[in-house]
């Protein structure tokens, strides 16, 4: 997958896309503006943004993805097991966790109800 993100206003910044080819077993290769970084660098070939001042550096890896099936194969493993922290169960689950428990994580208490 080829995703030379380079935002020049608000965008949806999570990257279901790239999230859809991790879990495929596709490589995804990315400009890392917004929070693509934190997301999907892990899980991917990936360039500093932005696009434009990169762009050379963001064909080539795409170029080198393409060519080199070994690192191919084992990016494209890296990416499923990635994309598996994002099963909708464990999110809810995670999430749940958050929402009930917050308080002893030394975050403060959700105000609840007005409480």
């Amino acid at each position: 997958l080829a995703y030379p993100l380079d935002p020049v206003c608000y965008t949806e910044t999570f990257g279901v896309t790239v999230l859809e080819a991790c879990a495929s077993g596709t490589v995804p290769v990315i400009c890392s503006a917004d929070a693509f970084d934190e997301l999907w660098s892990p899980a991917s070939v990936s360039v500093s943004p932005p696009y434009a001042a990169h762009k050379a550096e963001f064909v080539d890896s795409l170029v080198h993805v393409l060519n080199d099936r070994d690192f191919r194969q084992v990016a494209a493993a890296k990416a499923m097991k990635h994309a598996s922290n994002f099963y909708w169960e464990d999110l809810g689950s995670r999430l749940d966790q958050c929402l009930r428990y917050r308080g002893e994580s030394g975050l403060p208490l959700v105000p609840w109800g007005g409480k």
